[in-house]
């Protein structure tokens, strides 16, 4: 399942994009799949830094749909909109680029800003896996010198 959401990239959509008068018409299913693919595997290689990716769904007593943690499908729904945008209607309404611009700059930020954060320990996405970080390995598991050929000897 994609990080983002049909309804949640209409949401966006819906902001610049006027319902009713055919330009909605211009994205089909089967180009919202594409760029939902794009984007999952772009964030994917960004949180692949940190967390085990593809992130797993969550789930919790009482809620029957499984979903990821926020704020990860509202940044997919902007990454996803803002391309749709940039593709499809930026001929038909100039304008948008700006905006659609501003929905890419803004969620690649909190997607960073993510990622920091995890990496500090102030935050972690919930129900996900770290991947182990090790900066400093003891020298028995990583030796100074490598192992084999011996250096000459000084005379």
């Amino acid at each position: 399942m994609s990080y983002s959401t049909t309804d949640g990239i209409q949401k966006y959509l819906s902001e610049l994009v006027t319902i009713g008068t055919g330009e909605a018409d211009l994205v089909t299913a089967i180009d919202i799949a594409k760029f939902q693919a794009d984007v999952d595997s772009a964030m994917n290689g960004r949180l692949s830094t940190t967390y085990r990716v593809p992130l797993i769904e969550i789930t919790r007593a009482g809620i029957d749909d499984a979903f990821y943690p926020q704020p990860i499908p509202d940044i997919a729904n902007r990454l996803v909109a803002a391309r749709l945008v940039n593709t499809f209607y930026k001929d038909v309404q100039p304008n948008n680029a700006v905006i659609s611009d501003a929905w890419n700059t803004n969620a690649t930020a909190r997607l960073t800003e993510i990622i920091n954060d995890t990496a500090s320990g102030a935050v972690k996405l919930e129900g996900q896996y770290l991947i182990a970080k090790n900066r400093f390995a003891p020298p028995h598991v990583v030796p100074i010198r490598p192992t084999g050929a011996t250096p000459a000897a000084r005379v």
